[in-house]
């Protein structure tokens, strides 16, 4: 399937570029939800805050290049992606705003790789090796350590500990589904924006 232009090549320095600048972004995510919550902003506002920012760097590029423009047959995995990154992104910010401290909703948004293991096993029929599940054992292993499920009551609302994790499982989602956009002709970009 092809989407009417040949892709070029990346440079691996200019790739670790993007990837150190997108981390930087995106490691202010928590705080930045902190601050602006202080600020009187509601959840949406501080939700729609990260996509303006986003949409504010990437879509200069998109017009400029007309290598990442959707096309028609590409609108609706477009919607679904865009769907699916609303409910995180919303999911990422309640949890803080509820009250759950900051590094108990990053580490159980951070989970994604272990919900991307099990969906992938489940939507994509990857297999699920064990090396695979002894990281994924690991990694729950170390969650339930840190956020103490049996003692949740002194580290805030269990809605907002939910949210966290219905937002790490979100993530998941996003990204299998980019990864299928991207399988089958949607440019990486595109799927960023």
């Amino acid at each position: 399937m092809s989407t009417g232009s040949a892709r070029r090549p990346v440079s691996a320095l200019r790739s670790f570029a993007l990837v150190f600048v997108a981390a930087i972004f995106w490691g202010t995510i928590f705080p930045g939800g902190q601050l602006f919550h202080a600020l009187g902003m509601s959840l949406y506002e501080i939700s729609l805050y990260g996509a303006f920012l986003g949409a504010l760097i990437l879509l200069p590029w998109i017009i400029v290049s007309g290598e990442y423009r959707v096309i028609a047959m590409h609108v609706r995995a477009c919607a679904m992606l865009g769907c699916v990154a609303a409910v995180a992104t919303l999911c990422e910010y309640t949890g803080v705003i509820l009250g759950i401290p900051v590094a108990i909703v990053a580490l159980l948004f951070y989970m994604q790789p272990v919900w991307t293991a099990l969906l992938s096993r489940i939507l994509l029929s990857e297999p699920l090796t064990g090396a695979k599940v002894a990281a994924l054992g690991v990694a729950l292993a170390g969650a339930v350590v840190l956020v103490r499920p049996w003692d949740a009551g002194t580290i805030g609302a269990p809605i907002g500990i939910a949210a966290s994790v219905l937002g790490g499982m979100c993530m998941s989602l996003w990204i299998i589904v980019g990864k299928q956009c991207s399988v089958h002709a949607l440019r990486p970009g595109t799927v960023a924006f």
